[in-house]
């Protein structure tokens, strides 16, 4: 199956014989893509990736060794997770969510290109995702 870059227009031969979407094939060509384009879309990709595991690891999975309450609101976690792709394509620089009885989480981008995600619920604990694109 040839697949085409949607950044540089590039063929790029792939064996994946499955019928796909024009948007899968696009995402499949980004992620085997060699231009510079491609690869900073894989690097941006892998900043949301990791935030999102912040957020997961802040908010739900770690959050009880931190000394901190488990969001249990999908709905929450959704709209934290929402952002960090907000932040990462330069659409929101930061934003806080006050959470009833979880306290605030704030996700925000410094100047450096990291995306760092911070909650504070009595004491502040943070993590960062330092892979800058």
């Amino acid at each position: 199956m040839i697949v085409t870059c949607p950044k540089c227009g590039q063929a790029l031969m792939n064996e994946d014989d499955r019928t796909l979407t024009d948007t899968e094939a696009a995402e499949l060509a980004l992620q085997t893509c060699n231009c510079p384009a491609a690869r900073a879309w894989r690097s941006k990709e892998k900043q949301i990736d990791e935030t999102c595991f912040n957020i997961e690891s802040l908010c739900v999975a770690n959050a009880r060794e931190l000394g901190m309450t488990e969001i249990e609101n999908d709905e929450i976690i959704d709209i934290l997770k929402k952002t960090a792709r907000l932040i990462a394509d330069a659409k929101v620089f930061d934003l806080t969510v006050t959470t009833v009885g979880h306290g605030k989480v704030k996700i925000s981008k410094s100047g450096k290109g990291s995306i760092s995600v911070k909650r504070t619920v009595g004491h502040t604990e943070e993590l960062k995702a330092n892979e800058k694109y």
